[in-house]
Order: C-alpha cells, then sequence, then structure tokens
C-alpha cells in the first residue's frame, strides 16, 4: 500500500479546510435562507421593525444601520428594513441611510468571503474549471452585479457573498453595488413613506 506524500495530504487538509470556509459563509446562509423564508415574512412585518425602531430613541439611527448590515450577512429581509426606514425617516433620510447602510454590509460580506471563501473556490475547483470561472466573472462581473443589484432576483447576502467568491476589483464592486442598489432601495423606502403616511 503506497503511503500518501505529505505534500499531498497538506493539499488536502488544506482542501477541507477552505471547503468548511465555503460552506460557512456560502452555503449554509442559503440553506438557512429557503428554509426560513416564509416564516421570516410570515413573523416579521415592517411595522414591527418600523416601531421597534421608533422604540429606540436616540438609538434608532444606529439600529437601522446594524439592522441593515445584518441583512447584508444573514436571511433577513433587507426590503422590510428598507420600508421601515421610509415609515420612520421618510424618503430622503430613509434612502440616505438604507443605502448607505447596505452598501457598508455588502462591503463587509464581500470581504468576508474574499478572505476566507475565494481559497475554497480556488482548492476545490480543477484548474480549468477556476479558470473559467475567473473568465466568466471578470468579463461579465459587473454587468452581472448590476442586474443583481437593480433585480433582486438573488438573495441580498448571497449577491453579496457570491461575488466575494469571484476575482472582481473591490472598486468595481463597491461603485457598481453603489449605483445598482439605487432603484430599489428608493422604490422601497418611497413605498414605506407612502405606508405611513397612509396608516398613521
Amino acid at each position: 500500500m503506497t503511503e500518501q506524500n505529505p505534500h499531498d495530504r497538506t493539499n488536502t487538509q488544506a482542501r477541507l479546510w477552505t471547503g468548511g470556509a465555503l460552506l460557512l459563509f456560502l452555503v449554509v446562509p442559503a440553506l438557512i435562507w429557503f428554509l426560513a423564508r416564509d416564516t421570516l415574512s410570515a413573523a416579521l412585518t415592517a411595522d414591527d421593525i418600523a416601531a421597534l425602531i421608533r422604540a429606540l430613541g436616540g438609538w434608532a439611527i444606529a439600529a437601522s444601520l446594524i439592522l441593515m448590515i445584518l441583512c447584508a450577512l444573514s436571511p433577513l429581509p433587507a426590503e422590510l428594513v428598507a420600508i421601515a426606514n421610509g415609515m420612520v425617516y421618510g424618503s430622503v433620510t430613509g434612502f440616505v441611510l438604507t443605502w448607505a447602510s447596505a452598501l457598508i454590509g455588502a462591503t463587509i460580506a464581500f470581504s468576508l468571503a474574499r478572505a476566507l471563501g475565494r481559497p475554497a473556490i480556488i482548492a476545490l475547483l480543477s484548474p480549468e474549471n477556476g479558470r473559467k470561472f475567473d473568465a466568466l466573472t471578470h468579463k461579465h462581473g459587473a454587468g452581472m452585479l448590476f442586474i443583481g443589484r437593480s433585480i433582486p432576483l438573488v438573495p441580498y447576502f448571497l449577491l453579496n457573498f457570491a461575488f466575494g467568491l469571484s476575482p472582481i476589483r473591490w472598486w468595481t464592486y463597491i461603485w457598481v453595488s453603489a449605483l445598482g442598489m439605487i432603484p430599489m432601495t428608493f422604490l422601497m423606502v418611497l413605498f414605506g413613506e407612502h405606508l405611513s403616511v397612509t396608516l398613521f
């Protein structure tokens, strides 16, 4: 029986660790979202979040900021927080707060995925498939990201982690995300403001 080469054993351990990082920062959040999305939407409303924010008084802005950052890192529904911000702060302040905090959260998620998940992609894919993945996201990454931000077909937090695994440049990720978030963020906040006026 041939003894495993120490170099091969090291490579195997590296693949296991990096694969675990990928599982932690991409697959597990995705699974949580798919399993909990109906429960979250049924149990939590924008009105509940708005009431929580209002109840915090001087800490309200910090709470809104933290909630949006958490949405970027987890299956929490970002749309509900955006609507709640519109209900509490109105369209202008609500938009600025939601947009800025969403961008901060997206950058944090991207950073985590880039640091911990990117090595997993390199380790788990064959060299040829790794090159194909890099080529696709390098060539079309900005366009794919802009569409994903403008038309929320993919959950917000998954998009953040997924692009952290790609070779897209930091600056490209930030400015495309900043522009792409504007339409839906504004619509959600505006809807929240209108809802607040209608209800109260």
